[in-house]
């Protein structure tokens, strides 16, 4: 368990309070049919993914707090993962049960509404906490489903 659990309560995809998370269960190994079609947008969600993790590897909230750039950076990678998210069929998406699709589409309006505002401690605990497990997921689905 991550020592940040006690804080990092509700979604940190949605940003809101008691919204559900996906956790650090792990989901059933089966070999999965994959069309082409899918994979391509799983690998650019895994590679958006892979890219804002390693952005903050080192650093801290406060380091993002004080860098537009590397907001800008996570912001920009975290669009990639959603967009991608959008292009995968919904046959692709119930093959993937374990994937919290409900909460990156809702991580997807939100930033769309980039005008709002960032809230940076949700940018933070997505690319620090969640996205390492996402990407073990879609690794995972990348892997079985060749």
């Amino acid at each position: 368990m991550h020592a940040c659990r006690s804080h990092c309560q509700g979604s940190v995809y949605a940003g809101t309070a008691g919204a559900a998370t996906f956790g650090r269960q792990r989901w059933p190994h089966h070999r999965r049919n994959m069309n082409e079609a899918d994979r391509i947008p799983l690998r650019q969600m895994l590679d958006a993914a892979n890219e804002a993790i390693a952005f903050v590897s080192g650093l801290s909230l406060l380091d993002l707090k004080q860098s537009q750039r590397l907001t800008d950076a996570l912001v920009k990678e975290l669009g990639i993962l959603v967009e991608a998210e959008g292009r995968i069929s919904e046959e692709g998406r119930k093959s993937l049960p374990q994937v919290p699709w409900a909460l990156i589409v809702e991580m997807r309006n939100r930033l769309a509404n980039v005008h709002s505002g960032v809230n940076l401690s949700v940018v933070w605990n997505t690319t620090r906490w969640k996205l390492p497990e996402l990407a073990l997921m879609i690794e995972d689905t990348l892997r079985e489903s060749q």
